[in-house]
């Protein structure tokens, strides 16, 4: 799925994570439309922001 890092979706990855377990996922997984300014920029923000997703929404 894509979060706010892709142009065509809204929803952060906590967000995300959240309605993920609330309807029983298990695991997912991002994938994010990227070009060269994501690669010099954005990926660094992307990353700081799964490792403060994972933080809030531990593994049960």
């Amino acid at each position: 799925m894509h979060s706010v890092y892709s142009h065509d979706a809204k929803y952060t990855f906590s967000q995300q994570a959240r309605a993920a377990a609330k309807y029983g996922l298990d695991w997912m997984v991002f994938n994010e439309h990227s070009n060269f300014g994501h690669a010099s920029y954005g990926a660094e923000l992307e990353h700081a922001e799964i490792l403060r997703a994972r933080a809030a929404n531990p593994v049960s």
